[in-house]
């Protein structure tokens, strides 16, 4: 049973010494120690060519958008859940009728309600995150006058954040992360509305699988129940009035996004579905708003195609009652269909008119009635109406009514109707070319009606039209549309991936230029032209082009002496590549002067930074590499002639998980640079560095954070330094291997102080003025429960353990009195060895 004594000593005195370097390096590493921290403020706008861009940001795909006023104010704002789980929120900066939504925050904060280190209530503020493919839901569902928030989730889930601030100023709590216990198979997509008429809110859910389930709310307005699938003589709540549906099925694919709208203006929620091939289904509801009752009629929903995931929200941009289609897409483009009602449409060829004069929500006959009486009446008017509904010449029209023919387009998506307008599509096709789009955009949606088809007799045609209506075959929609890219989420790089990022004024403008490395190989140059903000115009430079390089890492530097900027580059292969400047300061000309300088080859995935770091005034080289490895080359040459030796393989003692990238910035301000070290996790590490006179590169290093001020990129990420506002303080810049490039402006340094910590109070109250509230304790909020992917920006949350007796003679050992156990892998072998002192004195090792 004892094993070997001797080895077990030794074993024992090499323990000893890796458990006193372990706690040197968790000291040192305590993120919660630092003393200085700096105010890093996001920037997520900036111009390409002069037009402003979103494109300081991470990735917006699997765009999940709900349009909510959430401030008050009589317009929408906007939140979008995006495939890294979590939420972006964007102001509207302009008003009710004409949005302009502005981003505040990629990274939504939300509360946690818990304890602090006395065991009293506390509140902790965190980055929402469900970890992946975050789906925003808004419903006042307690009826108290705000709005609360549901996400789902990849995993199933549905999150459950209540709002317990108020209508100006909301603060979410999470109440729980398994809304009603409810589990689906992934990729959850709540949805809320009052389907069946009863004045509470009932619950639809779009799963991975490809089902649409409801849920009707056996509750009432003020407390919503919603029960799984029960035993009727066992119901888990005796409330529970109703087992759930399946309304839909999509397969045979996957991702069902649901979204309800009144699409035929029968006063009953229509119903259509996003789905993994980038289509959309379209379900008639032909019950009522009492009983509804859904069918398929179309899988092709307007022609629309965005190529693979979709997820469809309808919403009235601009307050007309005929709501514009938005389409989250499985990139960061969101599409933007513009719903152009097509009678006032047409009413806005007459000069003579002005359509905005209307009301949309009025019936046909009485738009036409006011449109004849400012038209002189009839049966003046008809002339003029005919001209703009493109009556055909000969075609004679005595009576309003006879006009809605024209009006009314047939929706050539809905498939019941496939077979009876199959031998009109060649003369409609034609009559679409005749009419031109005066707005310039393209029209996917309804299908233009044929001049031809005016010749039809109208008293027939408008005998049909109620019952067509009731068919979903015809509307007074008309999607047009009108952006590929709502929100204006460009990337400098394009489709490539894994940005490297450098800086450096090569013109002499006083202005910093950028260098972007990528996967491919590309070194993308841009040069900044506006004194404020950043203006990046890309300048092509035939060396920086496509070659036989991969995975580009360029650094500018002027590295032999001469007055400009050349570029040393890291690549795949792990060796450097030089590019010497054989243009002027000014003007550069890049051409390629070694493929592999002074023979360096690091294994992988090279990532060089030069910098002087023994003081004898010429550039050393720092390399991060594939392994996580910073490894430092001496220059032996001098200024004009570099000539890198190798002096150590793991300068400053770090190790990330892979893919170290170095960048060096004066952190604390002692006039020596530290390291802020990217990798593949994304997160980013602080090494201080007060060197001594003796070997400085090599000494003086201290691990400060292993995740620097909770700064996170999506994955490998690239840290670079640069002062690009020119406010003499260097910003942040980090490119990932997503192809994003982020930054933040430096907003300066804070010393932290020590505090006692005050607990903050619990708002259980919906009201901007009880604020001096006894705290409530809620059985329905689990208080310290988190999700893994919310665990990060938590702060010292305490987990309280449960212990429960298994056995008083464990493993059947009889170790004598005072037993003092204590287990740790001693062998290294993956498993856990027992170690047991006792009152003789003895050590024993099993």
């Amino acid at each position: 049973m004892f094993k070997n004594t001797e080895l077990f000593i030794l074993k024992i005195i090499i323990l000893s010494n890796l458990i006193m370097f372990a706690i040197q390096v968790n000291i040192s590493a305590s993120e919660d120690e630092l003393a200085l921290t700096y105010n890093w403020i996001p920037q997520y706008y900036g111009k390409i060519e002069g037009d402003s861009k979103l494109l300081y940001t991470r990735s917006f795909s699997r765009s999940q958008l709900r349009f909510v006023d959430i401030d008050n104010d009589d317009d929408s704002d906007l939140f979008v859940g995006k495939a890294d789980g979590r939420l972006a929120y964007f102001l509207n900066q302009g008003n009710s009728i004409t949005p302009l939504f502005k981003l505040i925050t990629e990274d939504y904060e939300v509360f946690h309600a818990g304890v602090d280190e006395q065991s009293n209530p506390a509140l902790f503020r965190t980055v929402l995150d469900v970890g992946e493919n975050a789906a925003p839901e808004f419903v006042d569902i307690d009826n108290d006058g705000d709005l609360d928030m549901f996400i789902g989730s990849q995993d199933g889930h549905i999150f459950h954040y209540e709002n317990r601030g108020n209508r100006l100023s909301p603060k979410f709590f999470r109440k729980t992360p398994i809304y009603m216990g409810l589990k689906f198979e992934g990729n959850s997509i709540p949805r809320f509305a009052d389907i069946n008429g009863d004045r509470a809110f009932d619950l639809l859910v779009g799963t991975r699988s490809g089902k649409i389930h409801v849920f009707f709310n056996s509750g009432m307005s003020e407390e919503a129940i919603f029960c799984g699938e029960f035993d009727v003589l066992n119901p888990p709540d005796d409330r529970c009035k109703y087992q759930p549906e399946i309304v839909a099925d999509i397969l045979p694919q996957v991702d069902a996004v649901p979204e309800l709208v009144d699409w035929d203006r029968d006063g009953d929620l229509d119903l259509v579905a996003g789905k993994s091939d980038g289509k959309i289904n379209f379900y008639l509801n032909i019950g009522d708003r009492y009983a509804p009752d859904w069918k398929l009629k179309s899988n092709h929903f307007q022609f629309i195609d965005a190529g693979g995931f979709v997820a469809p929200t309808f919403y009235d941009l601009n307050h007309d009652n005929y709501p514009e289609l938005f389409l989250g897409t499985a990139t960061s483009r969101i599409i933007y269909y513009e719903n152009h009602e097509i009678l006032t449409s047409m009413l806005s060829k007459i000069k003579s008119i002005d359509p905005e004069s209307f009301d949309k929500t009025d019936s046909v006959e009485r738009i036409l009635s006011s449109a004849c009486k400012e038209l002189n009446g009839l049966p003046e008017c008809l002339t003029e109406l005919s001209k703009a509904f493109g009556v055909p010449e000969g075609q004679k029209i005595e009576k309003l009514d006879e006009f809605n023919p024209y009006i009314f387009r047939r929706d050539l998506s809905i498939d019941s109707i496939m077979e009876e307008v199959a031998d009109l599509q060649e003369n409609d096709a034609a009559a679409n070319q005749n009419e031109p789009n005066a707005q310039g955009q393209e029209n996917v949606g309804i299908e233009q009606d044929s001049q031809e088809e005016g010749a039809e007799d109208g008293q027939n045609l408008n005998t049909s039209i109620e019952k067509l209506k009731k068919q979903g075959i015809i509307t007074r929609n008309q999607l047009w549309l009108s952006s590929r890219n709502y929100l204006k989420i460009e990337n400098l790089v394009g489709r490539d991936r894994h940005v490297f990022v450098t800086s450096g004024d090569w013109n002499k403008d006083g202005r910093k230029d950028i260098l972007l490395g990528s996967r491919t190989g590309e070194i993308y140059a841009f040069e900044n032209r506006t004194d404020k903000g950043t203006d990046w115009h890309q300048i092509k430079f035939p060396s920086l082009q496509k070659n036989k390089r991969n995975f580009s890492a360029p650094v500018l530097s002027d590295i032999d002496g001469d007055g400009d900027l050349d570029i040393i580059c890291g690549n795949r292969k792990g060796r450097i590549e030089w590019l010497l400047n054989r243009g002027t300061d000014k003007k550069p000309e890049w051409i390629i002067h070694d493929l592999n300088v002074s023979q360096i080859d690091v294994g992988s995935f090279s990532k060089p930074l030069l910098n002087d770091m023994d003081g004898d005034e010429d550039l050393d080289l720092l390399i991060g590499n594939s392994k996580g490895l910073i490894i430092y080359y001496e220059n032996q040459g001098d200024k004009s002639k570099p000539h890198f030796v190798l002096r150590n393989t793991r300068i400053s003692g770090i190790q990330m998980e892979g893919n170290s990238s170095p960048a060096l910035w004066t952190w604390n301000k002692d006039e020596h640079p530290d390291l802020i070290v990217g990798g593949r996790e994304g997160f980013l590490s602080l090494v201080s560095h007060l060197p001594p006179k003796r070997l400085p590169a090599l000494r003086g290093w201290t691990l400060e954070a292993t995740h620097w001020q909770k700064i996170k990129s999506a994955g490998y990420s690239a840290p670079h330094f640069s002062d690009l506002d020119r406010d003499n303080k260097s910003d942040l810049l980090i490119g990932d291997e997503q192809g994003n490039l982020r930054y933040w402006i430096n907003g300066g340094s804070s010393i932290k102080k020590e505090e006692n910590q005050e607990t903050k109070q619990i708002l259980v109250e919906n009201t901007l003025e009880d604020e001096d509230q006894e705290v409530e304790r809620s059985d329905s909020v689990n208080q310290l429960e988190t999700p893994e992917a919310e665990q990060i920006p938590l702060k010292n949350e305490p987990i309280e353990p449960i212990f429960e007796f298994v056995t008083s003679k464990y493993g059947n050992l009889d170790i004598g009195r005072r037993a003092f156990p204590a287990f740790i892998d001693i062998d290294g072998d993956g498993f856990l060895d027992l170690i047991a002192g006792n009152h003789e004195g003895e050590l024993r090792y099993y």
